[in-house]
């Protein structure tokens, strides 16, 4: 199973909780949002990717991509998703990534 977010069609705004408790209750393995979604996200968080995201260590594909937008990540977060196997963020400002 697999979640794919394309862009924003309609004015209803997802936040980060509602997108990570649709990923536990349907046991999805993959994370996609892009451009439109994203930025929304984005700008409700300040430019911070929400740290719920590091819990999900089940995600084996996370793509955030083109936002175009700078993005925050919390430090030492990475290593907690253990299934990751692909992690794209093209086209996006990156501002800092968390690291030992």
């Amino acid at each position: 199973l697999y979640i794919f977010i394309v862009g924003l069609k309609n004015k209803t705004n997802k936040m980060w909780s509602e997108i990570f408790a649709d990923i536990k209750k349907n046991n999805k393995h993959e994370l996609s949002l892009h451009h439109g979604e994203l930025i929304s996200l984005l700008e409700s968080s300040d430019g911070k990717v929400d740290d719920e995201l590091f819990t999900l260590n089940h995600l084996n594909f996370i793509r955030l991509t083109n936002s175009h937008m700078p993005l925050k990540f919390s430090d030492d977060k990475f290593s907690e998703l253990s299934n990751l196997q692909q992690l794209h963020l093209y086209g996006n400002q990156i501002t800092s990534l968390p690291g030992k």
